[in-house]
């Protein structure tokens, strides 16, 4: 079903500035440059990341995203897992993978006790603010991504919807290794078309992440003087 009101074409409005704005953000920060200090600094080479994901696959998702639980699909068990790998200059990218099954009662585009899955493989470029805000702490790591993926829908004969992705989320760090994810995710559907459509949804993920640190490496002084450590020999003088 297709909204024809001036609401609806608001409603479709931002579900495209919500996915588009974050490609200006990573322009402007692909062009700033960092401090000295954080240009050295490797925070990371991978965060590995699983949990739980809830899905909003209705239609009409802006009237009820927040409130309301007849809406929102998940499985009962850790249904997604992301593998995020560290760039340069605060810049990563990430591939995530989910599958969401279809439960009882829950609404699907107006229609309840629809029978299948959804399942979507995604890839994204990832922004960490930390590396250009110094008064943000360490432990707190918030992080902007934009990128695209597929998502099939097992529901009669099946489809596959190719999108793009907006992700806002955050992590907690509560050691050097562990942490906790809080993860958003908008996707528009580019099929079969962007303003009307049915096939775009809401993602809201939570999942326990483990990043691998770089080894520091100790290298040997170099000494800047040589003949400070080389031994003095001094020659007797022949005072016959």
């Amino acid at each position: 079903m297709k909204t024809s009101d001036g609401f609806g074409h608001i409603k479709h409005f931002i579900r495209f500035s919500l996915v588009i704005s974050p490609l200006v953000f990573v322009a402007l920060t692909a062009v700033a440059q960092p401090s000295a200090v954080a240009r050295k600094k490797k925070r990371y080479n991978y965060i590995l990341t699983a949990g739980y994901m809830f899905v909003n696959d209705n239609e009409e998702k802006f009237n009820n995203l927040l409130v309301g639980t007849n809406s929102w699909n998940f499985a009962p068990y850790p249904a997604y897992l992301s593998v995020n790998k560290f760039l340069r200059k605060g810049l990563s990218h990430q591939y995530l993978a989910s599958f969401t099954p279809y439960r009882p009662n829950i609404i699907v585009n107006d229609t309840s006790n629809v029978k299948g899955f959804l399942a979507s493989v995604d890839y994204a470029f990832r922004i960490d603010p930390n590396r250009y805000i110094k008064s943000m702490p360490r432990e707190i790591d918030p992080f902007v991504m934009f990128g695209g993926g597929i998502t099939y829908r097992q529901i009669g004969v099946g489809s596959l919807t190719p999108h793009l992705n907006m992700n806002i989320g955050i992590h907690f760090w509560f050691t050097k290794n562990w942490g906790l994810e809080l993860q958003a995710v908008g996707k528009l559907a580019l099929l079969p078309d962007i303003y009307f459509t049915r096939n775009d949804y809401f993602q809201l993920s939570a999942g326990v992440s483990y990043r691998t640190i770089p080894s520091k490496k100790y290298t040997k002084s170099k000494k800047r003087y040589k003949w400070l450590n080389e031994r003095q020999r001094y020659r007797t003088r022949d005072t016959r």
